[in-house]
């Protein structure tokens, strides 16, 4: 067995997108697409996607670390931070901060 990582991941090791990564995808897709993420908003699109990726993750695990409890605590500030939701997109944002606060 090599020292190096492989240059290309497994097929076992490719995994399907969780809940909370999804619902996270279409609440800033719906965000994108109205034109209210500009400037460090773009960025913080980015970190909350991979947020809500190490969320389901660690979610996923027999047993939820501290780290992953910390990681929920920065997802919901990050999302906290975005624009205001525009007409249409509410509901789906009330929805996804109701489920971020009851994990925590």
């Amino acid at each position: 067995m090599s020292n190096y990582p492989a240059l290309f991941p497994h097929p076992e090791t490719i995994r399907a997108s969780g809940d909370l990564e999804t619902k996270t995808a279409l609440v800033i897709d719906s965000l994108e697409a109205a034109g209210v993420l500009t400037g460090r908003h773009q960025i913080t699109a980015v970190l909350i996607r991979k947020l809500a990726r190490a969320v389901d993750k660690g979610l996923a695990e027999p047993r939820v670390s501290v780290a992953t409890t910390h990681i929920v605590r920065e997802l919901v500030e990050a999302l906290a931070s975005l624009p205001q939701s525009v007409a249409g997109t509410s509901e789906s944002w009330d929805r996804l901060l109701a489920e971020l606060a009851a994990q925590k």
